[in-house]
C-alpha cells in the first residue's frame, strides 16, 4: 500500500509502527534529510516556485518553473493562518505546531510540537522574530488556513524550466504550494489484508487520513475502512518559537 503520511508526523510514525504493525508488515520511507518530488496537483505538469509566498503570479515573483518529478530539499514548511480571536489576518507559523492537514480553507487548531504551550506567529515567513513576530497564539486556538508554503532548494537542470517551460532550469530556492509537495512515498508491504487494518490503525494513531492506496491494482477490502482517527488534545507552559 502506498500512504500519505504528514512529514511532520514521521517521527511519530516510526514509533506508532513498533507498536501496531504486524511482524510480517514492512514499513519503508524516505530519510527526512532525503530530497522529494515536486508533483504539479492540478496537472500542468510544472510547479511555479515563487520568490516570495505570495501567490502572485508574475514574472518579477517567479523563482522558476519545475518540471514535474524534479527534486528539491526542504528547508522549511509554512502555514499561512488568519486567527480572528488574536485579530490576525495573515500570521505565519511552522505546519509542526499544525493540528491536521493544512488544506486552504481548513479551520484547524494550534498546538506547539515542543509542549510549551503556545505558538509563535510571524508576520512574515522567514526565520526573524523581534519586529516579525505578530503575537502567540495559546495550544487549542482556532484558526483558518489561508495557504501551505514549501520552503525549498533545487540544483540546476538543462530543460523543462523557462517561464513557459521547455527552458533550462537555473539552481535556485522559493516557495512551493504545499499541494505539489506529495507526502504519498510512505509504503507498507505485506499481505493486503494486513496493510489495510494497519494503514486503519496508523491513521486512528496519528489523528489523520493516510489516504491509502493500493499499489499496482486492486482496492480496499469491503469490511476494511480508512481510520481518520482522534484527536487528542495537548497542554504546556511558555512560548514555543518553532
Amino acid at each position: 500500500l502506498k500512504l500519505s503520511v504528514p512529514r511532520k508526523l514521521r517521527g511519530q510514525l516510526a514509533d506508532k509502527a513498533k507498536a501496531l504493525l504486524k511482524k510480517d508488515i514492512e514499513l519503508k520511507f524516505p530519510d527526512g534529510k532525503a530530497k522529494v518530488e515536486v508533483s504539479s496537483s492540478a496537472g500542468a505538469m510544472t510547479v511555479i516556485a515563487s520568490k516570495q509566498p505570495t501567490g502572485v503570479k508574475t514574472v518579477k515573483n517567479l523563482a522558476a518553473n519545475l518540471p514535474d518529478k524534479t527534486q528539491v530539499t526542504i528547508d522549511d514548511d509554512w502555514v499561512e493562518l488568519e486567527c480572528k480571536k488574536a485579530k490576525i489576518a495573515s500570521g505565519w507559523v511552522k505546519n509542526k505546531h499544525i493540528v491536521g492537514r493544512p488544506a486552504t480553507g481548513a479551520k484547524l487548531k494550534i498546538r506547539d510540537a515542543g509542549g510549551y504551550g503556545s505558538v509563535m506567529v510571524r508576520k512574515a515567513a522567514k526565520q526573524d522574530e523581534g519586529k516579525n513576530v505578530a503575537g502567540y497564539l495559546a495550544d487549542d486556538t482556532d484558526v483558518t488556513i489561508l495557504k501551505h508554503w514549501i520552503e525549498a532548494a533545487w540544483d540546476a537542470a538543462e530543460g523543462g524550466g523557462g517561464l513557459f517551460g521547455g527552458g533550462a532550469v537555473p539552481a535556485g530556492r522559493g516557495f512551493i504550494p504545499g499541494c505539489d509537495v506529495p507526502e504519498d512515498d510512505v509504503t507498507l508491504q505485506g499481505k493486503s489484508e494486513d496493510c489495510w487494518a494497519a494503514a486503519t490503525d496508523l491513521g486512528k494513531a496519528l489523528g489523520v487520513e493516510l489516504n491509502a492506496e493500493q499499489v499496482g491494482g486492486g482496492g480496499e477490502p469491503a469490511a476494511k475502512g480508512r481510520g481518520k482517527g482522534a484527536k487528542g488534545r495537548g497542554r504546556g507552559r511558555g512560548r514555543g518559537r518553532g
